[in-house]
């Protein structure tokens, strides 16, 4: 997980429209950046078997 940091106005298409790496164990590693939580907070999805 990352942040951005800007000087002006962060609009969505600025977040989508640029790229993103994060530095893990001095690795530089591509990430996505998302606008809203990739997984499910609400725990509403199905689950198998269920």
């Amino acid at each position: 997980m990352g942040y951005v940091k800007h000087e002006q106005l962060i609009t969505e298409e600025w977040i989508l429209g640029g790229k993103y790496e994060l530095k893990v164990q001095d690795k530089m590693i591509l990430a996505k950046a998302h606008i809203y939580f990739p997984y499910d907070l609400k725990n509403a999805r199905p689950k198998m078997g269920e």
